[in-house]
């Protein structure tokens, strides 16, 4: 069936980008307005209510006018967050090329400057006729996984303590705000918990992408077999019960929680808050 599919023409004005971008039409590349404006719109809808009760709108038309406050702030949030999640708004959904994205006549075999043919990595077979040329390019691959995976580890590291640094501050601060502007605290805290959650995932997504392309590269190749061991050494060890969860998964699991409790906390005080300081 490939030999059928007629290769792409590029010609000698026109880059490697360029003949991809014609190709697809722009779809992998560009964002366009609207998906531009997704993330803000949500995350405007979710931060009205707080700013409405620094500035206390809930008391312009009196008595009336708080349950009328309560019920549009929590309609706002909801549909703020509503929002958000239904355009693919959640840590780790839809980062990863949908498998239909390239069709027969777009193939792998149409672009070798950027989607080499690649060996089946499952079939231990296809390694056991490696040229040294090959051993040499694959070794010069796993020092570069090497690299990008203590690189990631490090952004791991750095993130979660810069994160625990923020989590303190934000706290002490709780404390010392004024009622009517505790609401927008809360809201900053959950924001911040939400995008320290987020990068976690990321960053962790990729690391992990990187840790299994050495696992088959070790497992695989003849000539690094028993030779280079980083992931059977580091990821396959026994590990205490206390052990067994990464630190980078729990801090994911603390930031997902505490954006959880301070998005209740937030609904709670943006609900209860025209009657607390009506009964002050």
């Amino acid at each position: 069936m490939a030999d059928d599919i007629a290769p792409l023409r590029v010609s000698e004005e026109q880059s490697n980008l360029e003949a991809i971008r014609d190709t697809f039409e722009d779809e992998l590349y560009n964002n366009n307005l609207s998906e531009l404006i997704i993330p803000v719109l949500p995350l405007f809808l979710y931060s009205l209510p707080a700013f409405a009760a620094a500035f206390k709108l809930y008391s312009i038309s009196g008595a009336m006018s708080k349950p009328a406050f309560s019920f549009l702030s929590v309609l706002l949030i909801a549909v703020g967050l509503g929002l958000y999640i239904s355009k693919g708004g959640v840590p780790g959904q839809a980062d990863n090329p949908a498998d239909d994205n390239y069709t027969e006549s777009q193939s792998e075999q149409d672009w070798p400057w950027t989607f080499p043919p690649r060996r089946d990595l499952s079939n231990r077979d296809e390694f056991d006729d490696l040229g040294s040329d090959e051993v040499d390019i694959l070794l010069s691959e796993y020092e570069q996984i090497s690299e990008e995976v203590r690189y990631r580890d490090g952004l791991l590291n750095r993130t979660t303590y810069f994160g625990i640094a923020i989590l303190g501050i934000l706290a002490t601060a709780l404390d010392t705000v004024a009622l009517s502007n505790k609401p927008l605290l809360i809201l900053i805290i959950s924001i911040t918990m939400y995008i320290f959650a987020m990068a976690l995932v990321k960053y962790k997504d990729a690391r992990d992408l990187h840790w299994r392309r050495k696992r088959d590269l070790e497992r695989l190749i003849p000539e690094f077999r028993g030779k280079l061991t980083a992931f059977h050494v580091n990821r396959t060890a026994q590990r205490r019960f206390l052990d067994r969860f990464s630190l980078t998964s729990f801090m994911i699991n603390m930031f997902l929680a505490l954006f959880a409790i301070s998005l209740l906390g937030y609904l709670t005080l943006i609900i209860l808050l025209p009657w607390i300081l009506a009964g002050g």
